[in-house]
This record gives structure tokens, C-alpha cells and sequence, in this order.
């Protein structure tokens, strides 16, 4: 886990911090790899889809995705 990512998740105040912190990494972690000409991304979900979704229009609204 990069250490930078960890010290966040320390310094949250509880999970919905946790999860934010998340969400925010993953968007930056996919705003690089698209930046860098990935074709695609697949997202692991879990039947959780309120991060993916979050995710997805915040990649949306950079217009890195199509609608």
C-alpha cells in the first residue's frame, strides 16, 4: 500500500472517511492510467456499486469516459 495512502487511512475519523479516502485514490489511480492511454478499466465491485459509481462520474465529469 503506498505509504501515503496509508497515512490517510490512519488519519481518518472513522469509515465513511475510510471510504472516501478510497474513492479518492482509485479516482486519481484511474485519472493517471487513462491520462496514459489505458484502453480500459474493470472494476472489482464486490455487489458494493456506490464507490464505482462515484468513481465513474467523477471520471465523467473530467471527460475522461464517455458517457
Amino acid at each position: 500500500m503506498p505509504a501515503g495512502l496509508q497515512t490517510a487511512i490512519d488519519a481518518a475519523g472513522g469509515d465513511d472517511e475510510v471510504r472516501a479516502t478510497g474513492v479518492r485514490h482509485c479516482i486519481a489511480q484511474c485519472v493517471e492510467l487513462l491520462e496514459a492511454g489505458v484502453p480500459g478499466l474493470h472494476f472489482y465491485t464486490f455487489n458494493r456499486a456506490r464507490g464505482p459509481i462515484e468513481i465513474l462520474a467523477a471520471l465523467r465529469g473530467q471527460q475522461l469516459l464517455a458517457s
